[in-house]
């Protein structure tokens, strides 16, 4: 009974306990058909979870992704039942022709070498994922 206690604690603090979903990680955007590009921010993006309501996203350039531009924050929500995210708004309208192909739904499912991401239901080679654990 004790070992279940533990491993169960362990799985509610550490594991997510299947919850893909990951606070305060960077989600690398991949964009395998060129739709997200935007003339106005640089080409490659990133996107984080900051709580349970509220995410950030960006555009970097630069080996270490050191160097961002096009930073908006956003509202979403989030179905653990189908592990679907839904992007709702973004506060930054200087670049809102390139954010708003990232709203909708991001369906969780598996991605390439048995890896998963969340894909775009308007565009399936759109995803993100992180390879954190």
């Amino acid at each position: 009974m004790k070992k279940l206690i533990i491993i169960f604690t362990t799985c509610l603090l550490f594991i997510n306990c299947g919850n893909p979903l990951k606070l305060s990680v960077e989600y690398w955007v991949n964009d395998q058909d060129d739709g997200l590009e935007c003339y106005e921010c640089d080409r490659s993006w990133k996107l984080k979870f900051l709580n349970e309501s509220e995410f950030e996203l960006w555009t970097y350039y630069g080996d270490k992704a050191q160097y961002q531009s096009c930073r908006s924050t956003g509202n979403y929500s989030y179905d653990i039942d189908s592990k679907t995210i839904t992007i709702l708004n973004f506060s930054s309208s200087n670049v809102m022709n390139c954010v708003n192909k990232f709203k909708g739904k991001w369906i969780y499912k598996e991605s390439d070498f048995g890896l998963y991401a969340f894909f775009s239901s308007k565009n399936p080679s759109w995803k993100f994922q992180t390879y954190d654990k």
